[in-house]
């Protein structure tokens, strides 16, 4: 598959069209307050809807630049400064891509807007961008929250190392990765220590992120370095579970690198030595086309770059966790769209190609994960090929593939989050079903695809006539994720926007999956996808060899 078609699937603002400008702030108007490293200049400006004043702090430091001898480590803490920071623009993202790499190393900012310095304290959402843990970025661009901000809420995105910078690992304690997870974490406790200065409460900090963002959510749910840091979360279309979520070949992938740019491999040690003295342009062009080799090698064995295992901060088997309780017990809301993998079944030629290799051996159809038997891996990959495709070749049925990518790579596994998690605490379950001009302007396949969902939260291509439909949609969107974060209810109470449905946690009627079907209309319904999910039940009894560390 075509890189642009990677990128677009795994969660990056991708779709053509016209990005908002960052807002213009009253000349007169630029407030400095002080935080905990010293004093930082914003700006005032207003919202696109109902114009709320806002004020934007914008690429604030929470870490020392992880350059030089700070590469392939945890982050360190910003040290204090002197005078006053300038803080009213984006700062940069964190290196990435290829052919050329955009960005850099020095990327470590977060960034804090809010309709309130003085008064009340405001509850806190906290945004964790997606991109396959290899793409994307906090700026108001990509994220701008005006929408939230007119619901009375401080929100907060941030940066966080990606790629080989963020997620390359020796598996070894020389380099035991992680660093971008750990960067969130900081993140986050730069939020504890500092948010009440912008006017909001440190103890209603919801955390939320879409994709590799979300699957972020869900990991900083299962680590007890996170546990005071925030109250609630929402995972939009992605989980630890993800098949993806975790990279399997990190130690391999390392070491390639460094022989691929000369580097001495003798040993995890003088690996990472010379890889530190490595160019950041060209560590990054020689990894990042690595990662896309192997992605195109075999999709479903999921993202490069990936969570790592970890004591104490990745645990082995993240399924078993979550079933057996061990995670932090907030509540959540987690959910995907109506069509996952939309955005692949947009590029039939290129689907056919690719999907000739399961043609030719179908062993590949089976889970990762599943077992390592390769009698049982047959079998399942024949129970698999007959459910989806039939005795037909898998090639040529785009459809058929969609629905197999959707339910491989995310349905299955925010599913089984679902349901271990609703056994201890309150989980919301929603699908996302509408399909307008905001999610996709140049729609070309049935179905919600990846990631549509957030283009109903943040402000985006402004510039479209969007449908009173899409305006609704959004408005719904925003009230039931800022109700969430205000009162750890989506719906407290009856709302005619949300046409008087009252959101109940999934597991209210046993045996059931309940959930939000978000469409023109909002609906309470059962078990989404309800035979597909079944048939992987059944995969996972017949087959399967457990515990597993994803689903």
């Amino acid at each position: 598959m075509k890189l642009a078609h990677i990128a677009c699937f795994f969660g990056v603002f991708c779709i053509m069209g016209v990005f908002p400008q960052a807002p213009e702030g009253s000349s007169q108007d630029f407030p400095v307050i002080q935080i905990r490293d010293g004093s930082v200049r914003g700006r005032r400006s207003r919202t696109i809807g109902d114009q709320t004043v806002y004020y934007a702090f914008q690429g604030i430091p929470y870490a020392e630049p992880p350059t030089g001898n700070r590469r392939f480590r945890p982050p360190e803490k910003k040290s204090a400064w002197k005078g006053v920071l300038n803080a009213t623009q984006d700062k940069s993202q964190c290196i990435q891509g290829g052919n050329p790499p955009q960005g850099s190393e020095d990327c470590l900012y977060i960034n804090v807007y809010t309709p309130n310095l003085k008064g009340r304290k405001l509850p806190v959402m906290a945004w964790i961008h997606g991109g396959g843990f290899n793409l994307g970025n906090s700026s108001y661009i990509s994220y701008g929250p005006d929408y939230l901000l007119e619901k009375d809420i401080v929100f907060v995105s941030f940066n966080y190392r990606l790629g080989i910078y963020g997620f390359g690992s020796t598996e070894d304690s020389t380099c035991p990765g992680n660093f971008g997870f750990k960067d969130q974490i900081l993140a986050l406790k730069w939020v504890q220590d500092n948010v009440a200065s912008f006017g909001g409460d440190p103890k209603k900090v919801t955390i939320f992120g879409g994709s590799a963002g979300s699957a972020s959510v869900s990991y900083l749910l299962q680590t007890n370095l996170t546990r005071d840091l925030f109250r609630a979360g929402i995972m939009e279309s992605g989980t630890s579970l993800c098949l993806w979520a975790l990279d399997r070949r990190s130690r391999e992938t390392m070491f390639a690198v460094g022989e691929a740019l000369n580097v001495d491999t003798s040993s995890s040690t003088s690996l990472i030595n010379g890889l530190r003295k490595i160019n950041s342009l060209q560590l990054q062009d020689v990894a990042f086309g690595m990662s896309i080799t192997a992605l195109l090698d075999n999709l479903l064995n999921g993202l490069v770059y990936g969570l790592v295992k970890e004591p104490g901060v990745v645990d082995k088997y993240s399924e078993l966790e979550l079933s057996q309780g061990r995670f932090l017990r907030k509540p959540v809301i987690i959910g995907f769209t109506s069509s996952e993998a939309a955005t692949v079944g947009g590029f039939p030629a290129t689907v056919r190609q690719y999907f000739e290799r399961y043609d030719n051996n179908i062993s590949g159809l089976t889970p990762i994960n599943l077992t390592r038997n390769s009698t049982k891996i047959m079998q399942a990959a024949t129970d698999i090929k007959s459910f989806y495709f039939g005795t037909s070749p898998i090639a040529g049925q785009t459809e058929a593939i969609v629905k197999f990518i959707s339910d491989d790579l995310f349905n299955r596994a925010v599913r089984r989050t679902v349901i271990d998690q609703s056994k201890y605490v309150s989980v919301y379950f929603y699908k996302f079903s509408y399909t307008g001009l905001l999610g996709a302007p140049n729609r070309s396949q049935e179905g919600a695809g990846h990631g549509e969902e957030t283009s109903y939260l943040f402000r985006t291509y402004p510039n479209f006539t969007v449908s009173p439909d899409d305006i609704r949609t959004r408005s719904r969107m925003v009230k039931l994720w800022t109700n969430f974060a205000k009162f750890l209810l989506p719906t407290p109470s009856i709302d005619p926007l949300l046409e008087n449905v009252i959101w109940l946690p999934s597991n209210v009627i046993p045996n059931n999956e309940l959930y939000l079907d978000i469409d023109k209309d909002v609906e309470i319904k059962l078990n989404p996808f309800n035979k597909r999910m079944k048939f992987w039940d059944g995969i996972y009894k017949k087959y399967g060899d457990p515990p597993y560390d994803t689903y």
